[in-house]
C-alpha cells in the first residue's frame, strides 16, 4: 500500500472516532495533552475546548505550557486564557490545586465566570509551593462561590466559607468536602439547613461555628467529621448510612475537651435519629462524649437492625464507662458483620476492681453463646493490644460465640515486648472457636504470623 495513503486512512479512523469515545480519551490527558490534540486534525481542533473538566493542579503547574509563568501572576494568566478558551456550558466541574498559588482576587474572578456559566463542581484547594495541605498562607473567603447556584459538589481546603447576609443556600449541593476551613458561626443550623439535598457532608480540622451541631438533613447519606465537638445531635436523619466521627489532632485541640453530665444521650443518639445506620466509625472523644451523660442502657430500646459495620479507634479498654457504650453498641446490633477496635497508645492496666467489673460486663449472657450478640460477626480486628487479661477476655468472647467468624486480626502495641506477646497467644491458644472456618492473624512488631496453618494447632479446633 502506498504510504501516503495508509498514513491518511489513520489519520482519518482518528478524525472520525464517536465524540463519546473522543471525550473519554480527551478525560484521561493531562490538559497541557488535552490541548496538543488540537494539532492532529481539523475536527480535533477545537475538541478539548469543550471538554466538560478544567483540571489545574500540581501537573499542569510542572508542564512546559506554564513553564513561561516566571511568577505567580503569569501562572494566573495560563488559567485565565484556558478558562476562557473553554466553550462547555454548563461546565461541569473545576479543579484549582496549584501550589504556591495564593488567594486573590484573580481566582474570585475566576469563580464567578464559571459562575454565571453554570459551574457544577468546584474544588479549590489552596496549598503552599511544596503542595502541603496542612499549611495556609492566608485564610480567604472567596465570596464569589455563592453566586455559583447551580453547584451539586463544592470541596475547599484551607480557605474559608462565610455566606453573605441574604444567601438562600445552595438548593442543588449533594456533596460537601471541607479540610482546614473556616465556617459560619451557624453553619450547622443556618448554612447546613439551606441545602436540602444535602447527601455528603465531610469536615476536617474545621474552625468557625459556634453552634451545637445539630445534624437536620433529610437527603444525607454520610457524615464524617473530625471537628472538635462538645456535644452532637441529630435531629432529622432518616437515611443517614455511614458516620465517622474521628479525634481532632492533639496538637490542635491540646484535648482541652469538658462534657457536661447530660450533654448527650445515647439512646436519642442512635435511635429516634439514625434509623438507616450501617456504618460507624467513632474515636475516642465521641465515645466519651456518649459515656459522659450516665445514661448508657445494657442495650438500646430499639436495636440497630441495620449496623453492618462498627469501629472504634483510641478506645481505652479499660475505662468502665467507654466499656460500657462498646458493650451497649455490641449487644444493639444483631446483624453486625465487621468490629475492628484499636487500643489506645496510653492504655495502662487498671486496678483490680475495674478489672473484675470489665470481667462481668463482658461475661453477660446477651454476649455469649448461641443466643449472643455476635451470631452474624464475621470478621474482627483488635489491634494495639498490650496483653491485658481484659484484652484476652474479649478475645476468647469473640472466638466462642462467633459461628460465622472467617478472620480474626490481632496486633499488638509498639511497646509490647516478646515475652508478653507469647503470654498472650498461650491464652488464646486454650480459647474456643465456635466457628470452624475462621483463621486468626496475628502480628507481633509489624510480622504477621498464620495461626491457621502453626502454632498453635489448638486454635483451628471447635
Amino acid at each position: 500500500m502506498n504510504p501516503i495513503c495508509e498514513s491518511s486512512s489513520s489519520n482519518d479512523r482518528i478524525s472520525n472516532l464517536p465524540a463519546y469515545l473522543a471525550e473519554r480519551i480527551l478525560m484521561l490527558l493531562p490538559l497541557k495533552e488535552a490541548a496538543k490534540t488540537a494539532t492532529w486534525s481539523r475536527q480535533w481542533r477545537y475538541r478539548w475546548r469543550n471538554l466538560p473538566q478544567l483540571v489545574f493542579d500540581a501537573d499542569f503547574a510542572r508542564t512546559r505550557w506554564a513553564e513561561t509563568a516566571s511568577n505567580v501572576n503569569a501562572l494566573v494568566m495560563k488559567i485565565y486564557k484556558a478558562v476562557l478558551l473553554h466553550n462547555y456550558e454548563p461546565s461541569t466541574k473545576f479543579v484549582l490545586a496549584v501550589p504556591g498559588l495564593k488567594p486573590g482576587d484573580e481566582i474570585d474572578h475566576l469563580i464567578l465566570y464559571l459562575a454565571n456559566k453554570g459551574i457544577q463542581d468546584i474544588t479549590l484547594r489552596i496549598l503552599d509551593e511544596f503542595d502541603r495541605f496542612d499549611y495556609v498562607y492566608e485564610t480567604r473567603n472567596f465570596a464569589s462561590l455563592f453566586a455559583a447556584l447551580e453547584l451539586n459538589t463544592l470541596k475547599l481546603e484551607n480557605c474559608e466559607l462565610l455566606s453573605p447576609s441574604g444567601f438562600l443556600g445552595f438548593s442543588k449541593l449533594t456533596c460537601l468536602e471541607l479540610v482546614n476551613v473556616i465556617v459560619d458561626e451557624d453553619f450547622f443550623v443556618g448554612f447546613l439547613r439551606k441545602c436540602p439535598l444535602l447527601e455528603e457532608l465531610r469536615m476536617i480540622d474545621c474552625l468557625g461555628f459556634r453552634d451545637s451541631p445539630d445534624i437536620e438533613a433529610p437527603r444525607l447519606k454520610v457524615l464524617c467529621l473530625r471537628i472538635i465537638l462538645w456535644t452532637i445531635r441529630f435531629k432529622y436523619t432518616p437515611v443517614l448510612s455511614l458516620v465517622s466521627i474521628q479525634d481532632y489532632p492533639d496538637y490542635l485541640s491540646n484535648r482541652m475537651y469538658s462534657f457536661q453530665q447530660d450533654s448527650i444521650n445515647i439512646v436519642d443518639v442512635f435511635v429516634s435519629s439514625i434509623p438507616a445506620l450501617q456504618q460507624l466509625r467513632i474515636g475516642i472523644e465521641f465515645l466519651r462524649l456518649l459515656a459522659a451523660g450516665n445514661h448508657v442502657p445494657k442495650r438500646l430500646p430499639t436495636p440497630l437492625q441495620h449496623l453492618e459495620v462498627l469501629e472504634m479507634d483510641n478506645l481505652v479498654l479499660h475505662s468502665l464507662p467507654e466499656a460500657r457504650v462498646l458493650v451497649c453498641l455490641i449487644m444493639s446490633s444483631p446483624n453486625l458483620k465487621t468490629l475492628t477496635i484499636q487500643i489506645d497508645d496510653g492504655e495502662r492496666i487498671p486496678q483490680e476492681n475495674v478489672i473484675d467489673s470489665l470481667r462481668s460486663l463482658l461475661e453477660a449472657k446477651d454476649l455469649q453463646g448461641s443466643g449472643g450478640c455476635f451470631q452474624s460477626l464475621e470478621e474482627f480486628s483488635l489491634n494495639g493490644i498490650h496483653g491485658s487479661q481484659v484484652e484476652l477476655d474479649l478475645v476468647n468472647l469473640v472466638l466462642a460465640s462467633a459461628p460465622l467468624l472467617h478472620e480474626i486480626v490481632i496486633t499488638t502495641s509498639k511497646t509490647m515486648n516478646f515475652d508478653e506477646s507469647h503470654k498472650f497467644m498461650t491464652g488464646v491458644s486454650y480459647c474456643k472457636w465456635g466457628s470452624k472456618k475462621a483463621k486468626l492473624l496475628y502480628s507481633w512488631n509489624g510480622e504477621y504470623e498464620n495461626i491457621e496453618d502453626g502454632f498453635p494447632k489448638l486454635l483451628v479446633t471447635a
